[in-house]
């Protein structure tokens, strides 16, 4: 016999995950500001080619292993 087991997919916004019951105990909103606008992530998102990659490879290997 097979189940099949249909999950909805709850997404939650951060302030409506801590109006969440399960975290109730843990909030506290006078010890929790809310950002006026998104964060910019722009910097962790570098365009890095292959040839890039195996740059930074190479140079992470150096650092561990200096001796040719």
């Amino acid at each position: 016999m097979i189940l099949f087991l249909n999950f909805a997919i709850l997404v939650f916004a951060v302030d409506e995950a801590l109006r969440h019951p399960y975290l109730a105990p843990l909030h506290d909103i006078n010890e929790e500001p809310v950002c006026p606008s998104p964060f910019s992530f722009d910097f962790e998102q570098p365009s890095c080619t292959e040839e890039n990659i195996k740059e930074l490879i190479w140079k992470e290997l150096v650092v561990f292993n200096p001796d040719p």
